[in-house]
């Protein structure tokens, strides 16, 4: 059901005239966003002294 739910909005979102720029920036957004994400947590386990891959 939500599947449907999300095909439907992204069927409508791609149909308007500026569909498919609307889905690209939603793109780089999230890849930005994920990006930022990953420096914020390297930057708190350098604070705590740690390197990736050593939470204990």
């Amino acid at each position: 059901m939500l599947l449907k739910l999300l095909q439907r909005q992204t069927y409508t979102c791609l149909s308007h005239r500026y569909g498919l720029y609307v889905c690209f920036v939603g793109v780089v957004v999230t890849i930005v966003s994920a990006f930022q994400f990953g420096e914020a947590l390297s930057a708190h386990a350098n604070r705590r002294g740690l390197h990736l891959g050593e939470w204990h």
